[in-house]
């Protein structure tokens, strides 16, 4: 074999095993840039994080009402489900965020929950409760789309979600809550002629189209 055939065969077994490289390398990076979306872990997925998250703060806000309620109200109906949102759901923060630890633990990280806040039922303005004329009114006025807001959102962690305990707790919510809201449509038509117009109470309501004007 002459010296130019031996460089020539060289040459490209060298330029094989460079192309081989820069694939290898090639393929490595694109692993690591692939799906946005982390993969389920044992703990749950980014859908999980997300939910615990914001379904936390959520439930902050039903307390400051139902906080408000518990010493404004008039009625003791008003009052004692005021009490029940409050134990309830400072128990489900409890669980959420000893969640939100293992899921952190395990590398999961939380992206936004794609749901507007009107439509977790969350633009409410808590002046609008304390200056209220009627606070009974006002509170199931304003109550009402939050549980539709948390319905919402319960739905679309049960659709997306994978963590065991909040999928259960989703669960809860929508079974909860659901009876609550035809509570207060129906102390709503008994106490002032009419239910809270705008949705069917499913969680799927326009929360841009409420009435605040009565309260």
């Amino acid at each position: 074999m002459s010296m130019f055939e031996s460089t020539a065969k060289f040459a490209s077994r060298s330029a094989v095993a460079i192309v081989a490289v820069i694939a290898i390398v090639a393929a490595v990076f694109f692993a690591g840039c692939g799906d946005d979306e982390p993969a389920s872990t044992a703990a749950g997925n980014s859908a999980d994080m997300a939910f615990a998250t914001e379904m936390t703060t959520h439930h902050e806000g039903a307390i400051e009402i139902a906080e408000s309620a518990r010493e404004r109200a008039n009625r003791s109906e008003i009052k004692k489900l005021a009490a029940a949102i409050i134990a309830a759901q400072e128990s489900e923060i409890d669980q959420m965020s000893e969640i939100k630890r293992e899921l952190k633990a395990d590398g999961v990280e939380s992206k936004p929950l794609g749901m507007s806040t009107s439509q977790m039922g969350m633009d409410f303005d808590m002046a609008m409760l304390d200056e209220a004329g009627d606070f009974d009114q006002a509170f199931i006025d304003m109550m009402i789309p939050h549980h539709r807001g948390a319905i919402a959102m319960a739905k679309l962690q049960l659709d997306k979600g994978t963590n065991d305990e909040l999928r259960k707790m989703a669960e809860n919510v929508i079974t909860a809550q659901t009876k609550e809201i035809e509570q207060m449509q129906a102390w709503r038509k008994k106490w002032y002629g009419s239910e809270l117009p705008g949705a069917n109470d499913d969680g799927s309501m326009d929360h841009g189209s409420m009435d605040h004007g009565s309260m």
